[in-house]
Parts: C-alpha cells; structure tokens; sequence
C-alpha cells in the first residue's frame, strides 16, 4: 500500500486507497473487502457513516497462467448468459 486517505464529507468517512501493485485475481478482492472492513470499523470509532471506497492499483496484474484463463472466463459473454 501506497497511500489510505480519509475524508470526512456529509457525516460519511470516505476513503481512498492506492496500491503500488496489486493481483487483480487473488489479492484485490481480500484487500478491498479487508480495507473496507476496516473504514467501517473507523466510521463506527469516529460516530459516522462508511461513505464511498475508492481502490486505485498503479500496476494491476494477474500472477498465474491458471488465474489468467479464470480472468478470461470472468469477462467472457460466456460468464454473462
């Protein structure tokens, strides 16, 4: 991790979250749900709504040849129907 900012706006704890690198496949999902936790349990701390997550990856990537296929199928037409 790069950066977290927080920004109190309307009541809500916004938060901003930027990553140096970042597996889109196997990481980013636990990050963002583990980061989102967290600003949850601050806005609680804080006496505040969760307002919006914003998550930027500087170089998003896939690691794995198996996690490249599973990629594919997410985004296929095949995984929409």
């Amino acid at each position: 991790m790069v950066l977290v900012q927080f920004i109190v706006r309307d009541g809500k704890l916004n938060m901003t979250v930027v990553m140096r690198s970042n597996d889109i496949v196997k990481a980013m999902p636990a990050d963002v749900c583990g980061y989102r936790m967290f600003q949850h349990h601050l806005a609680l701390v804080a006496g505040v709504e969760p307002g919006t997550y914003t998550h930027h990856a500087i170089s998003a990537h896939i690691i794995a040849d198996h996690d490249q296929e599973f990629a594919e199928q997410l985004v296929s037409e095949r995984a929409y129907k």
